[in-house]
C-alpha cells in the first residue's frame, strides 16, 4: 500500500479536516469510540453536525492517522482489547466539483461506508476478510462526493479479543466496486424508472435452451427477453411469468430461452416494464448457443475462491485472456466463504471484473460446494446460479461431450450452522443417486462421445471424510457405468480439498504439488479416469488459487491448469479411449510430483 499525498487545508469545518484542492488525505480521520456507537449514529451526520451523538451526549474525538498498510484501532485510540470494540471514523471534505472517488478499506472484522448519510457499502451482514491481515485492498467502495463540503464516515466493529485491525487508501478509478450492505436495498415500492442492478448473465447452458438471469434495481413491473440469431430481422420474446402474469413480486428473474438453433450466434436485450405498462428495451449483447456437432471448443473452470471480494475480481481479471477464449465458464463450488450478499459475492468480486463479452455472453455453470450452504443467502443461489430451481445436481450437453453436475452437499460445520439437517440430507441425495442411476442409463448418456463430471468433492484422492462417504455413495451408479469400456468417464473436475492433485487412473497415485495423506490414496486402482482437483488458499501447497481451461477437439481432450501469474504448471491429454499423454514443460516438472 503507497503512502498517500498529503493535502492542503484549505479550511478547517467542525474540527476536521477539508479540502478544496489536491488529493484527500484518506488516511487522516476524527475517530470516536463508544460502546454504544451504533450504524444508525454514522446514518445522522451531517457536515453541519458531524460529531456523532450518544444519546444526548457529544462525543469527544480524537484525531488519527492511519498508518499506510493498516493501524490497529484499539491501539491508536487507547481502548482496552476485546471482543466487541466499535469505532466511528469521520472526516469532512470540500470538492471543488461533483466526482466520485473509490476507496479501499478493509477491518477486522466489520466496517460499514457512508457518505453524506447514505450507505454506500459494508460487511456487517457478510463479515469483513477472508485473508488476514485486513488490508485496504479487500473492499472497494465508491464515493459519490458533491461539490461542496461532504461528510463520510465509517463505522467499524472488532471481531475478536486482540487487533481491531483497519485500512484505507484511495484505489484508481477502474477498480471495480464490490457492494455489501446489510440492508435490503430494493424498494418498497415499484420504482418509476425501469433499470437491472446486475446483469443479464447466462446460467444452464445446453443443447436448444440457455437461462438468461438478472437482478432488477427494485422490483418492475414485468421482466423479459427479446433475441433473435445475429443479423435477422424480428426478435422472438419470453417473459418471467407465474401462472400467466408477469412476475412483479422479486428483484430476481430467470427466463429460459428454448428451441435454439444449435451453435447459431444470438443478439439478446433486457425488456423492463414500468407501471404506465411502457416497455423499455436495453443495451443489446451476444451469446453462441451450445452446438450439436464435433466442432471444438474449451470451458474456464476454477474453484475454492475462497478470497476477499476484491482479491478474487483482480485475480479473475489476470485470467481473463483464458475466459475469453473460452466458450463458457464453470465454478467448482466455494465461490466465495460465505454466501451472504451476492452483490458483492458474486458481481462485485466476480462478474463486475470481466468484461461485457464474459458476464453477459458466456455461460456459467456453477457446482455446488459446502460454503454455497452457508450465510443468509443460501438459498439465493439456487436463482441467479443453479440450473435448478430446488436441485443442485443436473447434465447438459455441449456439442458431443456430455457433462454431469453433482451436488455433494456440505460438511459437519454445515449442519451445525443448521443450514442442512442429516434427515433432509439423506433424502437429497437418495434421490440424487436415483436420478444419477436414470442418466447413466439414458442415451445422451451413452451416446456420447467423450463424458466429463463437475463436483466439489471427488470419491477419490480426497481426504477421508463424511463428504467423501457421501460423493462415493451418490456417484456408485457413475463409477459401476464407468467400468464399461464403451461408457467410460473420460475427467472427473472438483475442488474442496485446497491443493492441486490429478490422480493417475488405474493406480493409487496422483500428481500433486505438495504431499498427500495416504489414506487419501487407499483406493483409486478401480477408476479408469483421471480426478483433476484444483488450487485453493491455505498453507500447505504453494498456489493459493489455480484456473483450468479443458479444450475438446477431434478425438482428444486437452487439459492446462494455470497459476496466478497465468503459467501452465499442468498439461495434458486425454484421448477418446481414456489413454493419457503427458505434455512437460520445466515448470510442471519442478512444481509437480506423484504421490501414492
Amino acid at each position: 500500500m503507497r503512502a498517500m499525498k498529503k493535502i492542503q487545508l484549505c479550511c478547517a469545518a467542525f474540527g476536521m479536516a477539508a479540502t478544496c484542492a489536491g488529493e484527500i488525505d484518506w488516511q487522516n480521520w476524527q475517530a470516536y469510540s463508544h460502546d454504544a456507537l451504533t450504524p444508525e449514529v454514522a446514518l445522522k451526520l451531517t457536515v453541519s453536525e458531524p460529531v456523532p451523538v450518544i444519546g444526548k451526549e457529544k462525543l469527544s474525538g480524537k484525531n488519527l492517522n492511519i498508518p499506510s498498510g493498516g493501524g490497529d484501532l484499539n491501539e491508536l485510540l487507547n481502548v482496552t482489547p476485546k471482543k466487541v470494540n466499535k469505532a466511528l471514523l469521520v472526516k469532512v471534505v470540500e470538492v471543488p466539483a461533483d466526482m466520485t472517488v473509490k476507496l479501499g478499506l478493509g477491518a477486522d472484522w466489520w466496517l460499514e461506508v457512508y457518505c453524506n448519510g447514505k450507505i454506500s457499502s459494508g460487511t456487517l451482514r457478510a463479515g469483513g476478510n477472508i485473508d488476514y491481515p485486513p488490508a485496504a485492498k479487500d473492499h472497494y467502495v465508491a464515493l459519490d462526493l458533491k461539490k461542496g463540503l461532504n461528510v463520510v464516515a465509517v463505522f467499524a466493529q472488532s471481531g475478536s479479543i486482540g487487533k481491531f485491525t483497519f485500512a484505507v487508501e484511495k484505489v484508481s478509478a477502474e477498480m471495480p466496486v464490490s457492494r455489501i450492505s446489510r440492508r435490503n436495498e430494493c424498494e418498497a415500492l415499484l420504482p418509476s424508472q425501469q433499470q437491472l442492478r446486475h446483469g443479464p448473465w447466462l446460467i444452464a447452458p445446453d443443447r436448444g435452451t440457455v437461462t438468461v438471469g438478472m437482478l432488477t434495481d427494485g422490483y418492475v413491473y414485468g421482466a423479459g427477453v427479446e433475441y433473435r440469431i445475429a443479423g435477422e430481422k424480428d426478435w422472438q420474446c419470453k417473459w418471467d411469468t407465474l401462472g400467466g402474469v408477469l412476475r412483479s413480486d422479486s428483484d430476481l428473474h430467470r427466463i429460459t430461452l428454448d428451441n435454439l438453433k444449435p451453435g447459431a450466434e444470438y443478439e439478446y436485450r433486457i425488456l423492463l416494464a414500468s407501471e404506465n405498462k411502457k416497455f423499455k428495451a436495453l443495451e443489446t449483447h451476444t451469446f453462441t448457443a451450445a452446438p450439436d456437432d464435433d466442432r471444438d471448443f474449451s470451458f474456464f473452470v476454477t474453484g475454492d475462491t475462497q478470497f476477499g471480494s476484491a482479491k478474487r475480481g483482480r485475480l479473475l481479471k489476470k485470467w481473463q485472456k483464458l475466459t475469453e477464449s473460452c466458450d463458457f465458464q464453470v465454478s467448482l463450488g466455494d465461490m466465495a466463504n460465505i454466501y451472504d450478499d451476492f452483490d458483492v459475492m458474486f458481481f462485485g468480486g466476480y462478474l463486475n471484473w470481466q468484461g461485457k463479452k464474459i458476464y453477459h455472453g458466456k455461460p456459467f455453470v456453477s457446482v455446488r460446494g459446502n460454503h454455497e450452504m452457508r450465510g443468509t443467502e443460501r438459498s439465493r443461489w439456487f436463482g441467479v446460479l443453479s440450473a435448478g430451481r430446488e436441485k443442485g445436481y443436473h447434465s447438459f450437453t455441449w456439442g458431443k461431450t456430455f457433462f454431469i453436475v453433482l451436488d455433494t452437499g456440505g460438511d459437519g460445520t454445515d449442519i451445525g450452522k443448521n443450514s442442512m439437517t442429516a434427515e433432509a440430507t439423506k433424502e437429497y441425495m437418495s434421490a440424487q443417486r436415483q436420478w444419477l442411476e436414470k442418466i447413466v442409463d439414458s442415451a445422451e448418456y451413452k451416446n456420447a462421445k467423450f463424458r466429463i463430471v463437475l463436483s466439489h468433492e471427488a470419491p477419490h484422492s480426497h481426504r477421508v471424510s463424511p463428504m467423501n462417504d457421501v460423493a462415493k455413495f451418490i456417484s456408485e451408479p457413475l463409477l459401476e457405468a464407468a467400468k464399461d469400456e464403451k461408457y467410460p468417464v473420460h475427467l472427473w473436475l472438483s475442488g474442496h480439498i485446497h491443493r492441486y492433485r490429478r490422480t493417475i487412473p488405474r493406480t493409487t497415485a496422483a500428481y500433486g504439488n505438495a504431499p498427500c495423506d495416504p489414506s487419501d490414496m487407499s483406493t483409486g486402482s478401480e477408476y479408469n479416469f483421471p480426478i483433476l482437483t484444483v488450487e485453493g488458499p491455505g498453507k500447505n501447497s504453494p498456489l493459493a488459487a489455480s484456473a483450468t481451461v479443458v479444450k475438446v477437439s477431434g478425438e482428444e481432450i486437452e487439459v492446462k491448469s494455470f497459476d496466478e501469474a497465468e503459467s501452465c504448471f499442468d498439461h495434458f491429454i486425454i484421448h477418446s479411449d481414456g489413454k493419457i499423454t503427458e505434455k512437460d514443460n520445466e515448470y510442471k516438472n519442478g512444481m509437480l510430483k506423484i504421490y501414492r
